[in-house]
């Protein structure tokens, strides 16, 4: 995948390691954060600007990927952290139009 940035393991229920992409980074405004090659019962998304401010949160359920928006936000950088199964991980996305 072009434009994506490969990340470190992120432990998911039942213990399985897996690599994570976001993808386009930088984006213009909507991005994909790909988790698995198989769905996910269940994780929490938290996406946070420099100064640590929570802009968004949700869960996702059965899924392996969710989409994220950032047409609203000015040109930065963010940080989205994935949590499942009392693992977390953060992955920095750059919005740039």
């Amino acid at each position: 995948v072009k434009n994506a940035i490969n990340t470190d393991s992120l432990t998911v229920k039942g213990y399985i390691q897996v690599k994570a992409q976001v993808y386009p980074n930088p984006t213009q405004g909507t991005c994909t954060l790909f988790l698995s090659k198989e769905p996910i019962s269940s994780f929490s998304v938290f996406v946070r600007n420099l100064a640590g401010v929570c802009l968004h949160n949700f869960t996702a359920t059965n899924t392996n990927q969710v989409d994220l928006d950032f047409s609203t936000q000015p040109n930065g950088i963010y940080f989205v952290t994935v949590v499942s199964s009392g693992s977390a991980q953060t992955y920095r996305v750059a919005v740039l139009r």
